[in-house]
């Protein structure tokens, strides 16, 4: 009943021009509402959800990210989990490495038992937040905190920034901009700034 309430508390502060598709996942994934920007069809829908089943939480991030794969405007992808992985075809790395790449915003709501470090790390490429609460009750204010931060920190005119896709052969190599960490390769960076910028990658036999 909270979830469904600070589900509800986000859709109801999307913006006239925002749209959002829903997404539950047990045993399997199901897209409950393909995007739109109807407010009151996605509100019907939540209203229809009900728990229970395992919690194929990495199956459930990749076809968030696969159905967001098709759209050229700022994408963010918000989770709620009250448990950790069972039973997923897809591993915590194998996110992480589709989160960098695409460069999605990526909002982690973790409610009891879950996998902090992972949901944290994860929530760090590129951009996006991790926020945890032990009280179903907080869930309300979770989400109403989220929408701030993607307002503030993700929704930014793309004629002002850049982006940058940083490779590395092997992957996963810790990548630093402007000597700040910013995740580990393959990784999309967003909201560049105007100007010069260092970039180094960090191998075994040194930085590139």
């Amino acid at each position: 009943k909270d979830a469904k309430v600070g589900v509800s508390n986000f859709i109801n502060q999307m913006d006239v021009n925002d749209a959002a598709a829903l997404l539950t996942f047990s045993d399997e994934i199901k897209i409950a509402h393909s995007m739109t920007n109807n407010n009151s069809s996605l509100l019907n829908k939540v209203k229809q959800m009900s728990s229970g089943g395992s919690t194929h939480l990495y199956d459930a991030l990749a076809k968030a990210i696969d159905i967001s794969k098709g759209y050229k405007e700022k994408v963010a992808v918000v989770l709620l989990t009250d448990g950790r992985d069972s039973g997923s075809q897809f591993t915590a790395k194998n996110i992480e490495s589709m989160v960098g790449y695409h460069g999605i915003a990526f909002y982690a709501l973790g409610l009891g038992d879950v996998d902090q470090n992972t949901l944290k790390t994860l929530a760090q490429k590129p951009t996006g937040a991790y926020d945890h609460t032990p009280n179903s009750s907080e869930l309300k204010n979770l989400y109403r905190k989220t929408m701030n931060v993607y307002k503030s920190k993700h929704i930014i005119s793309s004629h002002q920034t850049a982006q940058l896709k940083v490779y590395s052969m092997p992957g996963g190599k810790s990548v630093t901009l402007d000597g700040k960490y910013v995740g580990k390769s393959p990784l999309k960076i967003i909201n560049i700034p105007p100007g010069e910028h260092n970039i180094e990658v960090a191998f075994d036999g040194g930085k590139w």
